[in-house]
């Protein structure tokens, strides 16, 4: 297998108060696949900003040290790291924004 494989499947519609439950809970949720192409990584952070859409959160995005300045300018953006562990924190909005930067790829 090169990529990742998603697969969900429901019996039925999510009733809304779920939803509203599962947002008030603490919780993390990773969104982890075996990248190559550069649709791999398209798809992963679309996902991830999908699911973000749904119950909340901010996203915490590993960076090369190339990527730091193109990320900083990004809407959506909570936060950044620039020490040993590089990262931006920052909503699926700014996901979405990043997938649209040219060479866009997520850490390994």
């Amino acid at each position: 297998m090169s990529g990742p494989v998603l697969a969900m499947e429901l019996a039925g519609p999510v009733p809304p108060m779920s939803i509203q439950r599962l947002r008030e809970l603490p919780h993390a949720v990773d969104a982890i696949a075996f990248c190559n192409p550069p649709v791999d990584h398209l798809v992963l952070a679309l996902l991830t900003a999908a699911v973000m859409d749904v119950i909340g959160g901010v996203a915490d995005a590993e960076l090369r040290e190339d990527q730091v300045s193109i990320v900083v300018g990004l809407p959506g953006i909570v936060a950044t790291m620039t020490g040993p562990w590089r990262a931006a924190y920052g909503s699926a909005g700014f996901l979405r924004a990043w997938t649209q930067q040219p060479g866009f790829r997520l850490q390994k």
